[in-house]
């Protein structure tokens, strides 16, 4: 995603509750950071929405 211009990240729990909804606007960049550390114990969606296409994974944060 190294377009500029606008990025929507959203993060999903895993009942498909959205725990993170952002948008951000700049220069293309392939490295983005992004504050977890309020959420729980669990396993998350991610979803980057941008000019150039959609982009999703998942990642877990274990305590």
């Amino acid at each position: 995603m190294d377009t500029p211009g606008e990025l929507v990240i959203t993060v999903f729990n895993v009942t498909g509750k959205a725990v993170i909804h952002e948008k951000l606007t700049g220069e293309g960049t392939n490295y983005i950071q992004q504050d977890v550390s309020f959420l729980e114990a669990g396993s998350y969606h991610i979803w980057i929405s941008a000019e150039d296409g959609l982009r999703s994974s998942h990642f877990v944060i274990s305590r």
